[in-house]
């Protein structure tokens, strides 16, 4: 019994204790004696607080040599030419790194090539020429049609006849 009225006392002394160190502490911070100074770093005190007023650095994000707030790339070097690509290589020997090279020569047939691209100048036919006398009634001339010569036997506004099949 003695065993456990020292065991009760012991405890009793521990936890008065811890009562005491923590009321301590809270008293000190009552009274004002624990007041701290806060001493911001980037926006943040080594007790944890943030600054409400703290606005982070500005990064420059720099476009052509100048950045959104007015800024100058220091280090920025105007270009002396726009790159102006002809087949894949511009005049200052810079190469366009999208170029593709032909892989053949287009050859189009009734406005499309094996390759399946279309020509982009065809006009397709609105209709088949019938050439009568070298003429089609659209206007056309028939680049093969040789005109009868007149003979001395008929007149010159006389074509011979020619019988049918």
């Amino acid at each position: 019994m003695k065993r456990i009225i020292s065991l009760v006392v012991c405890l009793a002394l521990c936890l008065s204790m811890a009562i005491m160190l923590g009321s301590c502490s809270l008293i000190n911070k009552i009274t004002g004696k624990d007041k701290h100074e806060h001493n911001f770093v980037d926006g943040k005190c080594e007790c944890g607080e943030t600054d409400p007023e703290y606005v982070p650095p500005h990064e420059h994000n720099f476009v052509d040599g100048k950045c959104e707030c007015g800024e100058s790339d220091p280090n920025y070097v105007p270009p002396t030419h726009e790159h102006v690509f002809v087949d894949g290589k511009c005049e200052c020997g810079e190469e366009d790194p999208n170029y593709v090279p032909p892989t053949h020569e287009h050859v189009f047939v009734d406005g499309k090539c094996e390759c399946g691209e279309e020509d982009p100048n065809y006009v397709p036919p609105t209709h088949e020429h019938v050439f009568v006398d070298g003429k089609c009634e659209c206007g056309e001339e028939d680049p093969n049609y040789v005109p009868p010569t007149p003979t001395p036997e008929l007149g010159e506004n006389e074509l011979p006849h020619m019988p049918l099949g």
